[in-house]
């Protein structure tokens, strides 16, 4: 299903491969053990949103839907029967970190008992008034659809100011970010959800910020 929306939709990429890749989580056996707080010692604060079963956000700007699949009776039956990602499925927190510079991360955790896809790109903007979304970096795309366990996190790193000033003509005071998920096709399968940033607001620059594909780990999504 897709949301009509006041900003425009990311473009319809045709190339997406086949493959894909499963985040492990505590849940599977013979895989990595993840943890809900990877920025660790190095983020400063974060602002969560963790958005109720029945798919409303309390920060939406509109009802968000619900999960379009039934609850499953046994997890570990249908751990491995993933589903798409919707806001009803996930915990997404935005945090602060130390290194590198000029960076938050966008932090998708998986609170349901399937696992679940998550396309591409956090669909996402700082400004309100903003018509096109944050660009991505086209060179952190990895080329799969990031799939997460139950319990497990993808990644997004947010590059917010440029490192030597160049764009500090688009800098202003940002409280919130805008953020929709993408579906299959591209286009956006939310309504816009927004989520407070880290110590209540933070300095952006617009024409400097980037946004990474979504990604397995920490460390791949703040390469970029």
């Amino acid at each position: 299903m897709s949301v009509s929306l006041m900003w425009k939709a990311p473009a319809l990429r045709t190339n997406r491969p086949a493959p894909v890749l499963l985040i492990a989580s505590a849940a599977l056996a013979l895989a990595l053990t993840p943890t809900l707080t990877a920025c660790g010692g190095s983020g400063s604060g974060s602002g969560s949103v963790s958005v109720a079963e029945s798919g409303a956000a309390p920060t939406s700007a509109a009802p968000s839907p619900s999960a379009s699949a039934s609850s499953s009776p046994s997890a570990g039956k249908n751990a491995g029967r993933a589903v798409d990602c919707t806001v009803a499925r996930l915990t997404l927190v935005v945090k602060k970190v130390s290194s590198p510079v000029n960076h938050i991360v966008i932090e998708a955790v998986n609170k349901g008992s399937r696992a679940c896809r998550l396309y591409e790109f956090p669909y996402m903007r700082f400004t309100a008034d903003r018509e096109e979304p944050v660009e991505p970096v086209e060179e952190s795309n990895p080329h799969t659809i990031v799939t997460i366990a139950p319990g497990a996190t993808a990644y997004a790193g947010v590059t917010i100011a440029s490192a030597d000033g160049s764009a500090a003509g688009s800098g202003h005071k940002a409280a919130t970010l805008g953020l929709v998920l993408t579906g299959a096709g591209g286009g956006a399968v939310t309504d816009e959800l927004h989520l407070p940033l880290p110590g209540g607001s933070l300095y952006v620059e617009d024409n400097a910020a980037r946004v990474t594909y979504w990604e397995n780990s920490l460390a791949e999504a703040l390469t970029w």
